[in-house]
């Protein structure tokens, strides 16, 4: 780029350096003394500017010094500066998103998922798995409707042992546009850093958003503020948002955001109860532990086999619960509607003591808050109590605990307003104590309903509100 071999005094072929043309008389048309600019670096090559824009098309590349094919020569950023990065994953379920796709020919929305595969994790790979679609790798033949990786979405990515590579691509436009559906939606972070939730979330979508689901951690949004462990979001990592509505949105990641870059989010691990990520998670939001100390924690049990940790700080924390994806990692995961069994681990003396009260059945990509565990058994209460659902408002599902003060057939009907039957949710002899439900309103339409629960004598009544 207008390289000057008569005046390279130092001989470094660099254009526009002093030595090599401190200044050119004949091609500084605007007279402003300044050498390397437009007009004074267009004599060299053949002169083309076939996009017209009074650059010399020689002149023009990358000018960020961070992208792999910055070359200081240039005096015009053409927006072609790819970059390179190093990504990190473990063993069992990573959950994934590109913030650059492996690919230096172009900015491209989308890349084929098995060239992805073969090129950047070999035979590692078991699964890719969408929000709803997903492939497997067998023999290294790959089967399902996954066909293209893009870079709005998230993926969990399934390996048989931990694996570093190296993406090479265009970074995504953090103006891209994300459109959410009513219910669980899996998509990407459009930045290499980490950026606290409250800040590139913008504020329309307050309540709208009501949990953001990472990979072993959550937040959540409730009473105006957002609970969890999950305190930012970072590139190259995917996330579930749960929206409440149809909505479309674009992440604020502006200057105030830039500035206030956080860390990642620290993965909390208890030795001797380690547990490997499954695909399938969900997370129990517990508010009081009477008997917790800050720096205690909460695992997760299924049977025998750890399926969760979190650490107890003294609020409201977020226990991850993992389920039984068919990987083998997960052999011992909780199943769909199993109880899991929750303990606290005191941290001072080692011990470890059950955790009682109302522990809803385990339900993939849920979330479920719990006012309060104790290591004390609850009383059996001498009367028929139904509690409120949640979550509620809901779509398409929610949860109805309930307390007997014996075992007995319970009747468990949704009316609509008018007080008519609109589904029989259970009808069916349940045993003293609490008992949970889970109501699906996937067959229903949107509007208030009520819980009909019939025990003996008793009827109880409690509200819920469906959004579609």
């Amino acid at each position: 780029c207008c390289y000057d071999a008569e005046n390279d005094a130092d001989g470094d072929d660099i254009c526009g350096d002093v030595d090599e043309c401190p200044y050119d008389f004949d091609n500084d048309s605007d007279n402003d003394g300044v050498c390397g600019d437009v007009d004074v670096c267009q004599g060299f090559d053949d002169n083309l500017d076939e996009n017209e824009n009074s650059y010399p098309d020689d002149c023009e590349g990358c000018m960020d010094s961070e992208g792999v094919n910055y070359d200081p020569i240039y005096i015009f950023d053409d927006g072609s500066c790819y970059y390179s990065y190093d990504v990190s994953y473990h063993e069992g379920s990573n959950l994934e998103s590109f913030y650059v796709l492996p690919d230096v020919s172009g900015y491209n929305d989308t890349y084929p998922t098995q060239l992805l595969v073969e090129e950047n994790f070999g035979s590692n790979v078991n699964s890719v798995l969408g929000a709803e679609a997903s492939v497997i790798f067998i023999d290294g033949m790959m089967y399902g409707s996954l066909l293209d990786i893009d870079r709005v979405s998230g993926y969990w990515i399934n390996l048989s042992e931990s694996d570093n590579v190296n993406l090479t691509g265009y970074r995504t436009d953090p103006n891209t546009v994300y459109e959410l559906n009513s219910g669980n939606n899996l998509i990407s972070f459009p930045a290499d850093e980490a950026y606290a939730i409250e800040d590139v979330l913008p504020d329309y979508l307050d309540g709208v958003i009501t949990a953001v689901l990472a990979e072993g951690n959550a937040a959540l949004y409730m009473d105006g503020m957002w609970f969890g462990t999950l305190t930012s979001l970072e590139g190259f990592n995917g996330y579930w948002f749960r929206s409440n509505d149809d909505i479309d949105f674009v992440y604020d990641i502006s200057e105030n955001a830039l500035s206030r870059e956080v860390a990642s989010v620290e993965k909390q691990v208890l030795p001797g109860y380690e547990y490997i990520q499954s695909s399938k998670q969900s997370f129990y939001f517990i508010k009081d532990i009477p008997d917790a100390e800050i720096g205690d924690w909460i695992i997760a049990f299924n049977e025998d086999v750890v399926v969760g940790t979190r650490r107890w700080d003294g609020a409201m924390v977020d226990v991850p619960v993992m389920g039984d994806n068919n990987e083998f990692y997960s052999f011992g995961y909780v199943d769909e509607g199993q109880i899991p069994d929750l303990r606290l681990y005191k941290t001072s003396t080692g011990e470890l003591l059950q955790l009682h009260g109302s522990i809803p059945g385990f339900i993939d990509h849920e979330i479920f808050v719990i006012d309060e565990l104790s290591t004390t058994q609850l009383v059996i209460p001498n009367e028929v109590v139904l509690n409120n659902a949640y979550p509620n408002p809901f779509n398409p599902v929610t949860n109805i605990s309930f307390n007997l003060p014996q075992a007995m057939h319970v009747d468990i009907n949704i009316l609509d307003v008018q007080g008519r039957i609109v589904d029989t949710v259970a009808s069916d002899g349940f045993n003293e104590g609490l008992n949970q439900i889970t109501i699906d309103g996937n067959n229903l339409s949107s509007g208030l309903y009520f819980v009909q629960l019939i025990a003996g004598a008793d009827i109880k009544y409690t509200k819920i509100l469906l959004l579609k």
